[in-house]
């Protein structure tokens, strides 16, 4: 009697678990996500950074002001001789300065350089903005294989409860047939070491579950102890067509996106490096104050005060070619940018059209599982009913039984594949998070 034991003991340590279990949605877990990933958080950073930069000032559009004052006091001693014969000294002669004054200096012109620098900075918030999403999409599409991992290893240990009770069936009619000496008792016992084998199947997808769900945890950012609950079942959405994935691919999907920012932000650089080709015109401004005392010299106390202004005009003539060189620099980087582009939408529809493939076939695959799984279990049901008439060995019961484990198990796999290839065709198509 140890074995149905050993059977109440597991599913106990099982559903003993349950208790004080929370419920945790896919799209519960998507939301606690986005909002603790460690990446997207520092992808929301930077946005923010870029969003602080993105302004009048940082574009050169607005002047400086500096205001300056100073102090200064010498003590002398002094010895003058005059032509007329005259002799005037002076010991430890004090003399004080002070210094006070406001200066404005705006640049007026600068070959364009403050706008294609403002236009540049919006491209910085933007990109800003697509490497978040592209971040979070990332993190979305994490979350959601991981949490169908889990609920398609939650399935799993349902086929594997399902097969202690059928060995557990076995091991019965087993000691029933060894006691009334129809088997041998290497029969029996063949079956105890079956349903041994299965018992430990179950412990190895607990602990498999266990570690899935930690896993799920670290991603949510949460104690890796932490409890819950998901769904029952993978949940399909209605048929992705290939044009409703396909048409927007190069404006929905966020590397792209990304990409094109990039391209725009090289652009700007590559205006930048030719602005300073272009003469500057700065205007300057201000207001002083000067006093200042001597014990000694012709003049006692000196005091000056009042405003200023004045335009400087400044052209580079020669630098070396340091320019030349930043403006051919600067359109090879734009040139090699724009490669990228054209490389990652090459890359986007090429894995779109690969994994559209592979849905359609996993699809169809699903479809004929589906249909193998209802033959393989009427099948055991069929063959256990034979064992119990004597009609059937117990090597081609367990084949048998096996044979639908292999089948059940091989079906969600393939719900699983499809849940996976679902979510990363809705991650490039940009639909995976709205």
């Amino acid at each position: 009697m140890r074995y149905p034991f050993l059977i109440i003991l597991l599913f106990l340590y099982t559903f003993s678990g349950l208790k004080g279990q929370s419920y945790l949605s896919p799209e519960e877990a998507v939301a606690i996500g986005l909002e603790n990933n460690f990446s997207v958080k520092i992808s929301r950073n930077n946005l923010q950074m870029a969003r602080n930069n993105n302004t009048a000032g940082s574009a050169g559009f607005l002047p400086t002001v500096t205001a300056s004052g100073s102090y200064n006091k010498n003590i002398n001693s002094s010895r003058q001789q005059y032509y007329d014969g005259r002799l005037r000294e002076a010991t430890n002669a004090e003399s004080n300065s002070f210094t006070a004054g406001v200066t404005l200096n705006w640049t007026l012109f600068d070959g364009f350089g403050m706008f294609i620098e403002d236009n540049r900075l919006d491209e910085m918030e933007l990109s800003g903005e697509a490497e978040l999403r592209n971040q979070m999409e990332a993190v979305a599409s994490e979350i959601i294989i991981t949490y169908y991992s889990l609920v398609q290893q939650n399935r799993r240990l349902s086929v594997l409860s399902d097969a202690l009770q059928f060995g557990h069936n076995r091991k019965v009619l087993a000691q029933q047939k060894f006691d009334l000496g129809i088997i041998s008792e290497l029969d029996y016992l063949q079956a105890v070491a079956d349903l041994n084998s299965d018992s430990a199947d179950y412990l190895r997808q607990q602990a498999d579950m266990l570690r899935t769900k930690v896993a799920l945890n670290n991603l949510l950012v949460r104690g890796a102890t932490t409890d819950f609950t998901t769904v029952d079942s993978i949940g399909l959405l209605p048929d992705l067509t290939f044009e409703e994935l396909n048409g927007p691919l190069a404006e929905e999907n966020s590397s792209v996106e990304l990409a094109k920012r990039r391209q725009k932000i090289a652009s700007y650089e590559t205006r930048l490096a030719r602005s300073v080709t272009y003469p500057q015109l700065n205007f300057t401004a201000g207001y002083s104050y000067t006093k200042s005392t001597s014990a000694i010299g012709l003049v006692e106390s000196n005091r000056n005060y009042g405003p200023n202004a004045g335009i400087n005009l400044s052209y580079t003539l020669f630098d070396g070619f340091r320019t030349r060189q930043r403006i051919r620099n600067s359109h090879l980087n734009e040139q090699n940018v724009t490669i990228g582009l054209e490389e990652t939408i090459q890359a986007v529809r090429s894995t779109l059209y690969t994994l559209y493939s592979d849905y359609r076939a996993q699809q169809q695959l699903v479809s004929l599982e589906r249909s193998n799984v209802l033959v393989v279990r009427n099948n055991t049901r069929i063959a256990l009913d034979k064992y119990r008439l004597g009609e059937l060995n117990d090597i081609d019961l367990r084949q048998i039984q096996l044979r639908q484990l292999d089948v059940e198990n091989s079906l969600l796999q393939s719900f699983y594949q499809l849940k996976v290839l679902e979510t990363e065709l809705l991650r490039l198509s940009g639909r995976i998070i709205r």
